[in-house]
């Protein structure tokens, strides 16, 4: 114990140390994570110190130091880290301190996200807006894929539509056109559930309050992939749901402008039709809702991810019979192996 004299551990040899409830840690392929859900950071730390604060979780300090009596120092100076950065703490009552829940809280919400094409604004998506707080929904996504003259004039009406609905955000994904700034913040002032409006296939790049352009496809607008550690969703509620759920495509639908009912925009099949189908019917199908519960977990490369439980990842995951395993056409801008960013 003479190493230790003038170290973090030196008045808590009796103690036990916990990592704070809103702190879990993930072992990835070559390293490993602790997700500050409060904060909503990450934090990297070697895959032996997740293994350390696993075993040791409800030993005394004295026997971890005993036991690693010739690597006291880099231990020390790992739980520094963790105690200035407030993940960790020690204490001597730790069943005080039980870890966080992963159970999900599920609302009786049919779906959260919707997106729908309006290129064709029939009498059935007119509708289905009339009527969406029975399904419940929190974000509405409206497109065009082409430019129409009546942008605004479209734009208001669905605003209108959906003035008493309970829907809290509305985004509107337009081709680019010319128009007065002023036309879009009065829309704004008038409609407060207006999020903010999208256009796309833009010469120039413009993010304000309320607008964005971006020279982007329509396609790379809708179905942006994983590029950078800033895309990810750290929260409690992401962290719960990515543990039973997929983290982009639970209690969402895709509407497309023929009416057919799918996934995202590039979602190459139809599950049913709003023009003569039931969406209630469809979409708490098992067959629709079978991409819901695909979780990261169950997903080839993604298994191995320090990141899975905080991932929106939008790629289809695609079911390998011969495997019995789901893996993705198309490889992600994160390399597990290698921890670099293509």
């Amino acid at each position: 114990m003479e190493k230790i004299r003038n170290s973090i551990f030196k008045t808590r040899l009796d103690c036990y140390f916990s990592l704070f409830a809103n702190c879990v840690t993930v072992k990835g392929e070559t390293r490993g994570v602790i997700y500050d859900l409060q904060r909503e950071n990450i934090h990297f730390i070697p895959i032996d110190l997740i293994k350390l604060l696993l075993d040791y979780k409800r030993k005394k300090v004295r026997v971890l130091i005993e036991d690693y009596v010739n690597q006291t120092k880099i231990i020390e100076k790992y739980f520094s880290y963790l105690c200035d950065d407030e993940l960790l703490f020690f204490t001597k009552e730790p069943n005080n301190f039980p870890k966080i829940s992963e159970k999900v809280n599920l609302i009786p919400n049919e779906i959260d996200f919707l997106s729908l094409e309006i290129d064709d604004f029939q009498e059935c998506k007119i509708a289905l807006l009339k009527n969406i707080d029975s399904l419940g929904v929190k974000e509405l996504l409206i497109v065009q894929t082409k430019s129409l003259d009546n942008n605004f004039t479209l734009l208001e009406q669905i605003l209108k539509i959906c003035d008493k609905s309970r829907v809290q955000n509305i985004i509107f994904i337009l081709p680019d056109i010319q128009f007065e700034e002023s036309i879009v913040y009065r829309i704004k002032e008038k409609y407060k559930r207006l999020s903010k409006i999208i256009f796309f296939n833009s010469n120039e790049k413009i993010n304000a309050d309320v607008f964005v352009k971006t020279k982007k496809k329509l396609y790379n607008v809708l179905c942006r992939r994983i590029e950078k550690i800033e895309d990810f969703v750290v929260n409690i509620k992401a962290y719960t749901e990515a543990k039973c759920f997929n983290l982009y495509f639970n209690r969402r639908v895709y509407i497309d402008n023929e009416g057919n009912i799918k996934h995202s925009y590039d979602d190459e099949f139809s599950y049913g039709n709003i023009k003569n189908g039931n969406i209630k019917k469809i979409i708490n199908s098992e067959q629709f809702q079978k991409i819901w519960k695909i979780t990261k977990d169950k997903i080839k490369v993604c298994d191995n991810c320090e990141f899975r439980y905080v991932c929106p990842d939008n790629r289809i995951p695609n079911y390998i019979k011969k495997k019995e395993t789901y893996v993705h056409k198309n490889p992600c801008s994160y390399d597990t192996k290698t921890n670099v960013w293509k």
